[in-house]
């Protein structure tokens, strides 16, 4: 689970932390020093999926910014950015990401896209 600490401490300096889990239980909770970027991500950049996008068996995190449009990628190797691409740029914010999993198999992960006044799907 990965967490900003705008959301768990109180704090807003948006760093991102992450919880390892074992099912529904906290296997190693945040402890103010677990941080996966301590730098600060603004608060604009939102969480919009997790999945293995380059195929190398770990998962990465998808990032969507509230107000640009713009979606990058955290291409993690266990808790650490290996690279941080911004992959789409200025996206119109009608179209929301609704699910990210492997659709055609290749064993990358996909984004499906919804736009959120017509209903259409990408």
């Amino acid at each position: 689970m990965v967490i900003a600490r705008a959301t768990c401490s109180g704090a807003t300096d948006g760093a991102v932390s992450l919880w390892r889990m074992t099912g529904t239980t906290v296997a190693e909770p945040y402890a103010g020093n677990d941080l996966i970027s301590s730098y600060g991500v603004p608060l604009a950049w939102q969480t919009a999926g997790i999945g293995d996008v380059n195929g190398d068996g770990k998962v990465d995190l998808i990032w969507r910014h509230a107000e640009t449009g713009d979606v990058a990628v955290w291409l993690m190797n266990g808790s650490r950015v290996t690279q941080a691409p911004v992959i789409a740029a200025a996206v119109p914010l009608a179209w929301q990401i609704v699910g990210v999993g492997d659709i055609d198999g290749d064993g990358k992960a996909d984004v499906v896209w919804r736009h959120m006044q017509t209903g259409d799907f990408r």
